[in-house]
């Protein structure tokens, strides 16, 4: 039996119920709260209530791997300094860290990795090795759809927030990852999303006339300032910083008669007016002519018919290729290799950009469910349950066959699985 460390997860109670899945089966777990919203999610499961400050937990967290022998560790979003410290501490114990985070395919999947994820991923970076691994990896379709779970998140957000704020007693010192207050945060999700429909019918509209007129447009959709991806895996320190290159080099290098369309990040809190930001750039440039700002639109027909995507790494670009559309990272990403995105510079990505090899995406993107991706979500009931019955199948993939020749030992978890190729939804 074996003996699991839950630390801070998604704002929802996926990872009691994980933790219950475990401890039906003999497993030991056990969770350090590090806040409110960490002890109303874990619902009376073994816990210790954490309230020092960030250089008193790691001589905690020592204390507790001598107590309880932890061999497992668990937790989301591997860049929060809490984990970063957790994670040192329990390879320095011999545990296996399990890391969890959005799904690299959207919707209805969720990552789970050994060690890392996103640019810290064990995935392998070669495509030839994609290539001869072709036969390997069964085909994953598309998974067992989950559905729409945008209000039932931001509703456990709240709750969250909320614990949070009863329990600061308890938690005097804990300090969010999460670089804005959360009644700021609020106010701006309040304040886009009261116009957003307008906002929406206004992409469309826009989005139509361009393909009716038949312009070539590229399109650049915006991430979140406070995602690891933007701030540990990649050369900016802001959004903006990135704009201001692109809109730059469009200006300088494509061709004149091209646009550029700015696609603001759906869970954009509006406390930056990237529309604003935008147009300034783009006055600066000379082009506010050729450089539109949309909030909302139909992606699918963006990618369609865009020439190209512009991404620092966002999870987008991977639908982008699903599509057959061009794409250039300018920070690192798993899908970021010869073969699937564009390998030169964004000055050359105006004029010889190709499609990428719709053979090796395939293999790619199944390797990569494969691999690190789970059917389910942290969202809702159906979801958490799905994802619950998924996750205890990887967890102990290996215990049946540890050897899987060519397979980099960070990404196998479904060693034993793709040894006997299950089948996948479709």
């Amino acid at each position: 039996m074996r003996s699991f460390l839950f630390l801070q997860g998604v704002a929802t109670p996926f990872f009691a119920r994980l933790a219950r899945g475990l401890s039906d089966q003999g497993h030991a777990v056990f969770k350090v709260n590090f806040c409110g919203g960490d002890r109303l999610y874990w619902n009376g499961l073994p816990r210790l209530d954490f309230g020092g400050n960030l250089d008193q937990f790691e001589p905690t967290l020592r204390q507790l791997f001598e107590v309880h022998r932890f061999t497992d560790v668990i937790l989301f979003g591997e860049q929060r300094p809490l984990h970063q410290i957790g994670t040192r501490v329990a390879r320095e114990h011999g545990a296996t860290v399990h890391v969890y985070e959005e799904g690299y395919v959207r919707p209805n999947w969720v990552t789970l990795e050994r060690d890392g994820v996103n640019a810290n991923s064990g995935l392998n970076r070669d495509p030839d090795w994609y290539r001869r691994m072709r036969s390997a990896f069964p085909r994953a379709g598309d998974g067992v759809a989950i559905g729409s779970v945008f209000w039932r998140r931001a509703g456990y957000d709240i709750l969250y927030r909320l614990a949070n704020a009863l329990f600061l007693f308890r938690f005097p010192r804990y300090r969010t990852h999460r670089p804005c207050n959360a009644l700021f945060e609020y106010m701006g999700w309040l304040r886009r999303y009261a116009i957003f429909p307008m906002r929406s019918r206004k992409a469309g509209r826009v989005t139509t006339d361009i393909i009716d007129r038949k312009r070539q447009f590229y399109l650049v959709p915006l991430q979140l300032d406070s995602d690891a991806q933007v701030r540990v895996h990649s050369p900016y320190n802001s959004v903006i910083e990135f704009l201001e290159q692109v809109i730059g080099s469009f200006a300088r290098d494509a061709d004149p008669n091209s646009l550029l369309v700015v696609k603001n990040h759906p869970l954009d809190t509006s406390l930056v007016n990237y529309r604003r930001e935008t147009q300034r750039l783009a006055r600066r440039r000379g082009v506010e002519g050729r450089v539109v700002f949309i909030d909302g639109g139909h992606l699918p027909t963006l990618l369609d018919y865009c020439r190209g995507v512009v991404t620092i790494n966002s999870t987008l670009g991977l639908q982008a290729l699903l599509h057959g559309t061009p794409v250039i990272c300018m920070g690192e990403s798993i899908y970021d290799m010869e073969g699937l995105t564009f390998q030169g510079g964004l000055k050359a990505f105006w004029h010889e950009s190709d499609r990428p090899d719709k053979h090796l995406f395939s293999t790619f993107r199944d390797a990569v469910i494969a691999l690190t991706q789970l059917n389910g979500s942290f969202y809702s009931d159906a979801g958490m349950d799905l994802l619950v019955k998924n996750s205890l199948k990887r967890l102990f993939a290996r215990e049946a066959e540890p050897e899987v020749p060519e397979i980099p030992s960070p990404a196998v978890y479904a060693a034993s699985a793709l040894l006997q190729r299950p089948e996948f939804p479709n």
